[in-house]
């Protein structure tokens, strides 16, 4: 190694601080240099490699946070000073702290004396020709124990090199230390003879201890620590970022978030991404940001571009180094994912807006689509996370450990273990009815325990009919049968859905993980065929249930039952009225507004279903008022089953008409449709006119009406009770 390569060592951002004192998008020479790019070298004639002297890396080592785990990996494979050489790989995503690891242990074995070569691969030419300049030559360059190859995702086509002829010529307990964006490739692990001398290490974010011992050795004040760590997730670069951010914030009167620094969210994009990317490139990162899991149907249905390069797309996010696989689909790292849809919100709001808007007709397609409750139930939960910028859930729940949520239906649990649940957490008083409702329905009790960081959650979700049989005498289900009976009354046919019990171990004032994984299982049970006519949720009570509850319009029930406990607190939806596709309406305009509150909402439905007088009652009016814009917008059947979602006085005009029809092409009926047609629908000024034109005595022709009338109400009746499916509405 000539002189020049190893003065230069001083020249050279090496290694890089993990939390550099100033803004740590600014290089040595006050420039950053994008990904792929090459810095200028100001030694174009001499080797890259830099030998690193002992009092040269002394006075520059920085301090260091955590990675106990990844150095003491690396301390071992030193260990191994006789027999082959080892190389230790350590991959990860950009900002997460490879060079800086790989620095700081490169600064142990140079105090240890130990001769070191780096190679940087930024600052080299990124071809195997330019590697084997850098180290001197094509075998393992003499006098040297450890050698650094950094940022080796630049140099193309060197793992061959490395694999087959220069590494096999390196000298016993030698040590090469590889770090890289990307993983190594699998000739590697299936190659036998590298099975005892390589070890691939993937390097994680920092712990929250370590992350907070960073930011308070930057001065960030202890009062945006909580909110710094959220954003960051232990990711070092945004860490450093951040606290560089608030450092220059001139008001800190309130929480920094990553919203208030575009520059924050940029540089982290910048870093993450690719260059020049192109249009169809770009849109599917931002839709893999927005989704919680983004599958290549999701790709093909959302993406503006060609559906046929959805396949090709989807492998190429799948490339990404920030972007890991999941039994859902494809999950990008978190502080990345945030920093992108920031970015967005910054750059184009309304390109932003559009584009959430796209996703989220995607997932209420999916809910709505006749499958299994675990499905609908995981459509659901996409949905709410999309709303996770809301003001109402941001800070509910732990969004960032939810894209990875494996959403259950729930199994069938045995009667000891569901018995065990409700006595250690509601109590022996429960357990009695707990007991009666087993023997009544035990199909009813469901435990939640596919995703391993949730605790388990027993579910008793009863389906009952005011009049059935063998109904225990629980005083929480009487309760809500009363309840409903005058709020909410069922009419013949109908059932009520009662969540009984959501037992485990749930935080009652902070939402978890667990509370999400429960709250798509009962989003499963309200939506699954058929749907129930009112769904009462009685077992969901503390502060952490609130907020989800509102946003998804269920009414509350203050305090409409006293255990021994205290007063509990109940949510009730009525889907007659508001069916699942219009209640999913109303949940995605409420998920778009960012700035919602929850004094801004109310229940998604606020009408109670009319009687069977009253449906009556609404009928003739309709009828009398067909011909009268003014008078029929206020009819009680615009807010019945009778019409589909979005049917308005059109359809309630078409819908009379074609009753009409359906009466007068009965033989039984046709005289009746006939009455009601001259009546109503032909334009006759009034009844002695029809009585006239239909040859009728004016007594007979009002039997007659009265009787269509009643004929009418009886086929619109049915269409109330089971006409309009659930899908339509």
């Amino acid at each position: 190694m000539d002189a020049e390569a190893v003065s230069s060592a001083s020249q050279v951002d090496w290694p890089l601080h993990i939390a550099p004192q100033k803004s740590p998008r600014l290089g040595a020479s006050g420039t950053q240099a994008r990904r792929g790019e090459r810095p200028q070298s100001r030694h174009h004639g001499a080797t890259a490699g830099l030998i690193l002297a002992q009092h040269q890396f002394r006075a520059r080592q920085p301090p260091f946070f955590g990675r106990d785990h990844e150095i003491a990996t690396m301390r071992s494979m030193l260990e191994q000073t006789e027999g082959p050489c080892s190389i230790l790989w350590l991959h990860g995503p950009a900002g997460v702290g490879k060079t800086a690891l790989a620095g700081h242990f490169m600064g142990e074995l140079i105090t240890d004396g130990d001769k070191c070569l780096v190679v940087d691969g930024r600052t080299i030419e990124p071809t195997v020709q330019g590697f084997v300049r850098a180290v001197g030559g094509p075998r393992w360059p003499s006098g040297v124990r450890r050698l650094l190859l950094d940022s080796a995702e630049l140099i193309a086509g060197l793992e061959g090199l490395l694999r087959t002829s220069f590494m096999p010529m390196a000298p016993e307990g030698a040590l090469l230390i590889i770090t890289s964006r990307v993983r190594p490739s699998s000739e590697w692990i299936t190659d036998p003879s590298w099975w005892d001398s390589f070890k691939s290490l993937p390097l994680r974010n920092l712990s929250r201890e370590d992350s907070a011992a960073l930011l308070r050795r930057r001065g960030v004040p202890e009062r945006e620590t909580g909110g710094v760590l959220r954003f960051a997730q232990g990711h070092p670069l945004a860490l450093a970022l951040a606290a560089d951010a608030i450092s220059q914030r001139p008001d800190g009167s309130r929480p920094w978030c990553i919203e208030d620094s575009p520059d924050v969210a940029e540089s982290l994009v910048r870093e993450a991404l690719p260059d020049n990317l192109t249009a169809p490139h770009r849109e599917a990162v931002e839709i893999l940001a927005m989704a919680r899991v983004t599958t290549e149907e999701l790709l093909r249905t959302c993406h503006t571009g060609d559906a046929a390069r959805s396949a090709e797309l989807f492998a190429w996010l799948r490339g990404l180094d920030f972007v890991e696989p999941s039994p859902a689909g494809l999950v990008p790292h978190n502080t990345t994912r945030e920093a992108i849809v920031a970015d967005l919100r910054w750059r184009d709001p309304a390109r932003y807006e559009d584009m959430l808007r796209r996703v989220l007709g995607h997932l209420t397609s999916k809910a709505l689509a006749p499958t299994i409750s675990s499905a609908q139930g995981g459509a659901a939960l996409d949905i709410l996370y999309l709303g996770r910028h809301n003001d109402i859930l941001k800070d509910s729940y732990p969004w960032d450990l939810a894209p990875e949520l494996l959403p259950d239906r729930g199994e069938p649990v045995g009667y000891d273990e569901a018995m065990s649940l409700v006595a250690e957490h509601e109590g022996h008083h429960s357990l009695r009815w707990a007991m009666a409702w087993w023997k009544v329905q035990p199909r009813a009790f469901t435990i939640l325990r596919r995703d391993p960081r949730c605790s388990d959650v027993l579910l008793v979700a009863l389906r009952i009919t005011p009049d059935a049989p063998g109904v225990p005498d629980d005083p929480a289900v009487q309760s809500a049968l009363a309840w409903v009976a005058e709020n909410r009354p069922l009419r013949p046919g109908e059932d009520i859905l009662i969540v009984r019990w959501i037992v485990g171990d749930l935080p009652e004032e902070a939402g978890s993980l667990t509370h999400l994984q429960a709250i798509s299982a009962l989003v499963g049970r309200w939506m699954n065929d058929p749907v129930p006519a009112v769904a009462f949720t009685c077992g969901a009570d503390g502060a952490a249930w609130f907020p989800i509850f509102c946003l998804a319009g269920h009414e509350q029930v203050e305090g409409f039952l006293s255990l021994g406990s205290g007063s509990r607190a109940a949510y009730v939806h009525d889907w007659r009225v508001t069916g699942p596709r219009k209640w999913l309406t109303v949940l995605e305009d409420r998920i778009i507004r960012p700035d919602l509150t929850l004094d801004d909402l109310g229940p998604a439905n606020t009408e109670t279903p009319l009687s069977r007088g009253d449906f009556a009652a609404a009928v003739k009016e309709a009828f009398r008022h067909v011909r009268q814009p003014d008078q029929l917008g206020s009819n009680g059947l615009l807010r019945s089953r009778v019409l589909p979602l979005d049917g308005g006085l059109r359809a309630l005009r078409g819908i009379l008409a074609e009753v009409v029809t359906s009466m007068s092409s009965d033989p039984q009926g046709q005289e009746l449709g006939r009455v009601l047609e001259v009546t109503f629908l032909s334009g006759t000024r009034s009844q002695e006119a029809a009585a006239r034109h239909l040859a009728l005595s004016y007594s007979t022709y009002r039997r007659r009406l009265g009787v269509a009338l009643d004929r009418a109400t009886d086929v619109l009746w049915e269409r109330e009770l089971y006409g309009v499916s659930s899908a339509e509405r």
